[in-house]
């Protein structure tokens, strides 16, 4: 990560740790509960969007910063002094192993906080407290520096375990991810009435917003919860929601969770309304007002809920499904914003979260276009003279992916770079996306990688149905758009086939057009290798005038007979005719600048030596263009493990193949 030019403003760090992909949440100015105006759903409306985060510290400049621990991907263990924490975490350490990361810090209440990174797809089942003051959170949240404590003290990484230099969380130990605790069971927590879901959804989200420091509030929110009648589950919600505060003890918490059904403190008339009208004081969005009343006979609980409590709160808080956003109407200054807020995976041309198709008749090479914009994007480079959004691209070959790999590895050597470090996701079972889209989702969910975009090659082969039915086909989109799209976040483009006697558009219903952002047909020379792009529908855009790519071929290796392999690499035709592969071997010499720069490195040459023979070669008349040249190709040899330079020595580590 690039060290920013100031971090003096809890925006500026809000937003590295947004960068960083931690899910972030603006708390109260010297407190720990979430900023109920600006996240009404509290921790739930955590994110890494640098414009939300933006707009939260601009509205608020001091509110603390919380870190959304399960979004992020994170566990955090936290050791409280005053609980006895150091003497648990010491003998726990000696029992099992290790429990320190590289990613620690200070609390503003003196303690410290372990954070550890969850494997992609791994299914925690994680006790929340580890011992006297040890607690572990696997949902929830942190406060993180620069924040205050309510004592006035900052919170603070160690000196050397800071994630914004780089430092990344270790993996969470083995036989922490193995370790089941029980919970004792308190007095009280047989449950005698079916959860509501619903309602414990919203019971679970208004908490959020509460203060588990106050001892008021805790209390007043245990006899609410208790009320309720849901026994564990609701046991569960209330101890869940305490963890926030460097207080919870889970001792305490049974012992006073058994009280509640002593007469003294019972029958006090508290219920899960106080919960819902004390978030909403703190600027909570109830969703109950938006949601429309219904009326069920239904006595089925929940399918968390057994007869025996499982092993942690956590798996009776699971979300139970999605519901209409807070914001599902708006005000015209609201949607401004919104439109306002719209980026770009190519500067106006491929919106950031949209859906489109690149479609073109058989043998026009519409699949090397499409991969050809998805290897930009993977890289951030720019795609036909346009900036892009870098973004990890997931590519589903539902034809197969023998012939992929081979493009993937053309399209790199063409360029002179290491196709291994391509950081594509590929799928190539041929899945039927009308049924089968959110399989794929939890799929990629589980890689634990946050894509930028989806590319379906093709439509025939993930489609079942009558292409020429708008019904059908607008169904196939919603599908794509909802459980791909919306749910990951990502941009999504469909290779398709052109219709039959209509070859400016794609293949099928009138509603392929109708429902998508853009569309981009791709049309073959009959005689040369080349293809050009016309641009059929960008939404909301002037269409930029067709792009023509030539298709190199490019030698891969040899097979078992000693036959050549080889595949096409696309590349854009420049204004001088050449393509841009043809224009960087013309002024870089041959096989790119990267090239050139290996073949001169000789072991144990001086380094000034080396930077004089490459300027001499590349075919470079400016010389502040030439020493860019160098010290770009310099660093791509030291990253890639070529070369090292010690002292103004270059050290060959290996040959270029």
């Amino acid at each position: 990560m690039t060290e920013p030019a100031d971090l003096s403003t809890p925006l500026a760090w809000a937003l590295r740790y947004a960068e960083a992909g931690w899910h972030v949440l603006p708390l109260e100015p010297r407190g720990k509960q979430p900023l109920g105006r600006l996240v009404p759903r509290g921790m739930l409306d955590a994110s890494t969007d640098a414009t939300v985060v933006r707009g939260w510290w601009s509205k608020a400049p001091a509110a603390n910063i919380g870190v959304a621990l399960a979004q992020s991907g994170l566990v955090a263990i936290d050791v409280d002094p005053r609980n006895g924490g150091t003497e648990t975490f010491e003998q726990l350490q000696a029992e099992h192993g290790s429990l320190r990361s590289e990613v620690m810090a200070f609390t503003g209440g003196g303690g410290e906080h372990h954070v550890f990174l969850v494997p992609p797809g791994a299914q925690l089942n994680l006790p929340g407290t580890l011992g006297p003051g040890v607690d572990l959170k696997a949902n929830g949240y942190i406060v993180v520096e620069p924040s205050l404590h309510p004592s006035g003290k900052a919170y603070g990484w160690e000196a050397s375990s800071n994630p914004l230099d780089g430092v990344v969380p270790s993996p969470l130990p083995d036989w922490l991810r193995s370790l089941r605790v029980r919970l004792e069971t308190p007095k009280g927590a047989a449950p005698d009435k079916p959860v509501d879901p619903q309602q414990a959804r919203d019971v679970r989200e208004a908490l959020y917003v509460l203060d588990a420091d106050d001892y008021q509030q805790w209390v007043q929110a245990g006899m609410a919860l208790h009320a309720t009648g849901w026994g564990h589950a609701a046991y569960a919600i209330w101890c869940a929601w305490a963890q926030q505060s460097d207080k919870f003890d889970s001792a305490v918490s049974r012992k006073k969770w058994a009280s509640f059904t002593d007469p003294e403190e019972r029958g006090n008339g508290v219920s899960v309304a106080w919960i819902f009208a004390e978030a909403q004081r703190r600027g909570w969005a109830n969703p109950a007002a938006m949601r429309p009343r219904m009326h069920t006979t239904s006595t089925e609980p929940p399918p968390y809920l057994d007869d025996v409590p499982p092993d942690d709160p956590q798996e009776l808080i699971k979300d139970l499904g999605p519901r209409l956003p807070n914001d599902l109407v708006m005000t015209v200054g609201d949607l401004d914003a919104k439109a306002g807020a719209m980026t770009w995976a190519v500067k106006h041309l491929v919106p950031e979260r949209g859906m489109g198709f690149f479609f073109g008749a058989s043998g026009t090479f519409k699949s090397f276009l499409a991969l050809d914009y998805a290897l930009h994007r993977a890289y951030g480079m720019k795609w036909l003279g346009r900036k892009t959004k870098q973004a990890v691209p997931v590519y589903l070959a539902a034809e197969g992916g023998a012939g992929l790999i081979r493009r993937i590895k053309a399209w790199h050597m063409d360029r002179g770079m290491i196709w291994q470090d391509c950081p594509m996701r590929i799928v190539t079972v041929p899945l039927t996306l009308r049924t089968q889209a959110a399989s794929l989702r939890v799929a990629i969910e589980e890689t634990g990688v946050e894509p930028g975009d989806l590319i379906v090659d093709t439509m025939s082969q993930t489609f079942t149905g009558n292409e020429n039915s708008n019904d059908e086909v607008a169904e196939f989109l919603r599908v794509l758009g909802t459980d791909l799209r919306d749910a990951l976040g990502c941009t999504v483009s469909v290779v398709h086939h052109t219709g039959h006697a209509a070859t400016e558009r794609p293949r099928g219903a009138s509603a392929i057009i109708a429902n998508i952002d853009f569309a981009f047909g791709i049309f073959r020379d009959e005689k040369e290798m080349l293809a050009t792009m016309e641009f059929v529908k960008i939404k909301d855009e002037d269409r930029p005038q067709p792009a023509t790519f030539d298709l190199r071929r490019v030698e891969l290796g040899h097979d078992e007979d000693g036959d050549p392999i080889t595949s096409l690499a696309a590349s854009q035709l420049t204004e001088g005719g050449l393509s841009e592969a043809m224009k960087r071997e013309a002024l870089q010499g041959r096989g790119g600048r990267n090239r050139l720069f290996l073949r001169l490195a000789q072991n144990g040459m001086a380094e000034k030596e080396l930077r004089k023979v490459f300027g001499d070669e590349v075919d470079i008349t400016d010389p502040e263009a030439r020493r860019k040249a160098y010290y770009r190709s310099r660093s791509w040899a030291i990253e890639n493990g070529f070369v090292e330079i010690a002292e103004g020595v270059v050290i060959v580590l290996k040959e270029c193949e």
